[in-house]
């Protein structure tokens, strides 16, 4: 805050000597607007604020106007005067109102104006019949230019290639997390990876890297609920051959992302760590999830297998629970299917997972 300057009145005859010497010397410290005047002014709080500020930000300019009440009484609010609020550039530029406004009846004034440059701010009275003209004290005012703001961390955050996909609670504790997926190497190359990145809602990064897939689709498949642990799992894509997909299931245990196995037995024959769905002529096969009213989880895993005679499918339907940490087998059966019946069981049948990938 800057302080006031006040030019007390000692008596009429000091007043008279100094409108005296103000005339003579062309007007030095306050000046009157009539020859007449015999009050002086002064300035009390005079203040710009906030500061420092951008460039283009709004400011308050306050302070009070005072005026001489009369012998030794000291100096009151002069109240009902014009005020030019005055701003100088700092890199000496030519001074120019900026706004003017009234004093109150006690005084005070207050306007909003724009800073766009560094400079000095003050107050004026011009005078009038009764009063010298007077100026505030300066506050000088700098501009600072803020430097942009870091983007946000992302699941992406350093890492080439990498897309955000979508938003899902991974690990279990009902906070939405954020998924990021990239995919590396040549197509059909034995080098290419599929790395996948989770940021929890807490802030952390965990990520896991699939490698030696063969996958020319979005990587991207599903985030949703596959075993019975709390927190959805991600899918991705893996390996890919004329007709059927192989998948990886990601899961969040223990602070980490690893890869949730399919029952036992039911996996890729090169890769059992990996989910099948096919869907051809003369194969089938897809998966099927529901979860009972107390928690439990079963899945279910159907196939067929076009008949030798060319018409109708014959197959297996085999179903799984969920137990402690992995899928105990609880029966199979053998089913018949109809041509038509048969087409429909290929891919996911899965709450929130597409049957199949766009690009299929």
């Amino acid at each position: 805050m800057v302080q006031s300057s006040v030019i007390p009145s000692k008596n009429l005859l000091a007043i008279s000597v100094m409108a005296a010497l103000t005339s003579v010397l062309g007007g030095v410290g306050a000046e009157p607007a009539s020859a007449d005047a015999t009050l002086t002014t002064s300035w009390a709080d005079f203040d710009v604020a906030p500061e420092p500020v951008a460039p283009g930000s709004s400011v308050a300019v306050s302070g009070q106007l005072l005026v001489q009440s009369g012998l030794d009484e000291g100096e009151i609010g002069f109240a009902g005067q014009p005020v030019d609020i005055d701003f100088t550039p700092a890199d000496g530029g030519t001074s120019r109102v900026v706004t003017t406004v009234v004093t109150d009846a006690d005084g005070r004034f207050s306007a909003g104006v724009t800073v766009d440059e560094s400079g000095a701010w003050n107050a004026s009275f011009a005078g009038n019949e009764d009063a010298f003209a007077s100026s505030s004290p300066t506050d000088d005012v700098q501009t600072v230019v803020q430097p942009p703001a870091p983007p946000p961390t992302t699941a992406c955050t350093g890492l080439a290639k990498c897309q955000v996909v979508a938003r899902s609670d991974i690990d279990g504790d009902k906070k939405k997390d954020q998924i990021g997926v990239a995919i590396t190497g040549r197509a059909n190359s034995r080098n290419r990876k599929i790395i996948v990145r989770v940021r929890t809602a807490q802030g952390r990064t965990l990520q896991t890297t699939g490698d030696k897939v063969t996958w020319s689709y979005a990587p991207f498949h599903a985030a949703a609920a596959i075993d019975a642990r709390p927190g959805n799992e991600i899918i991705v894509g893996d390996s890919m051959g004329a007709h059927s997909l192989s998948w990886r299931i990601i899961t969040y245990r223990k602070g980490a992302l690893v890869t949730l196995p399919p029952p036992k037995k039911s996996g890729g024959a090169n890769r059992p760590s990996r989910w099948l769905t096919d869907s051809a002529y003369s194969f089938e096969l897809g998966w099927w999830r529901s979860a009972s009213s107390t928690g439990s989880v079963t899945l279910t895993r159907k196939d067929a297998v076009r008949n030798d005679s060319g018409k109708g499918h014959t197959g297996k339907i085999t179903v799984y629970r969920w137990k402690s940490d992995h899928w105990s087998k609880r029966s199979t059966r053998t089913k018949h299917y109809r041509d038509k019946a048969a087409y429909a069981l290929g891919g996911w049948h899965i709450k929130r997972v597409p049957t199949w990938p766009a690009e299929y």
